[in-house]
């Protein structure tokens, strides 16, 4: 592979994900995906009766990811919507 197929392959994957943190944006404004997927998409946490949190609560190690991805698309692509959608999460983890 050449340094310039390596680049266009690094491109086009940086693009994809770009895409798909695009649209998780809008799905998940205000809410923290679950912790597991199905069929490889990301959910809204499921109401468990032993859980007094709100579905979508900023509960448990993993929702720190949800705030990591958005800042990691602002640096990749320079968006303002990135930093303004992690800078959203900041006040849930004051907690």
């Amino acid at each position: 592979m050449t340094a310039r197929t390596r680049r266009d392959r690094v491109a086009f994957a940086a693009e994809q994900a770009l895409t798909i943190v695009s649209r998780n944006t809008l799905h998940f404004a205000g809410w923290y995906p679950d912790d597991t997927t199905v069929d490889n998409n990301l959910l809204l946490p499921r109401p468990r009766p032993v859980w007094t949190n709100p579905e979508g609560s900023n509960v448990g190690w993993t929702t720190g990811f949800l705030p990591g991805v958005y800042w990691l698309a602002w640096e990749l692509s320079g968006e303002d919507r990135y930093k303004q959608a992690a800078l959203a999460t900041v006040s849930s983890f004051a907690d």
